[in-house]
């Protein structure tokens, strides 16, 4: 049904926007909030907001096109977008433990946080696309 493709892609837009919405509210925090001012020097945290903007996007976009197929396919996308996840903020972790930048028990903070967010973004989105195929 062309309707039902249409109300999905717009679905879709909606959700990449609020992923950029969060991108750039967390990409500028650190320049008005002043317990985390110091990440706003280097590339740290925008390379790290912008990897968990990226991997969230991806994964909603892989969950959408395995909610039209099988149940396994829907389940083995979630786990595969949770793995992404993890595996992208276990990279920064590490990255900023072996780094010498300041701020490093900020930024791990402070990008767990941004981590959480789009975890419970991604969570939301799941469940809506579960309850869209249990109906079918």
């Amino acid at each position: 049904d062309l309707h039902k493709e249409y109300r999905r892609q717009r679905q879709m837009c909606i959700r990449d926007r609020v992923c950029v919405a969060l991108c750039v509210l967390f990409g500028t925090a650190p320049q008005f909030v002043p317990t985390i001012h110091v990440l706003s020097h280097g590339f740290w945290w925008p390379s790290g907001v912008v990897s968990m903007t990226l991997v969230t996007v991806v994964g909603h976009r892989w969950l959408r096109k395995a909610s039209s197929q099988s149940p396994m396919a829907f389940v083995t996308s979630v786990n595969g977008v949770t793995a992404m996840k993890l595996f992208t903020m276990l990279g920064w972790l590490t990255a900023s433990l072996v780094a010498d930048a300041d701020g490093k028990r900020v930024f791990v903070l402070s990008l767990f946080a941004v981590f959480v967010v789009f975890t419970i973004v991604f969570v939301a989105s799941a469940a809506s696309l579960s309850k869209k195929t249990d109906k079918k």
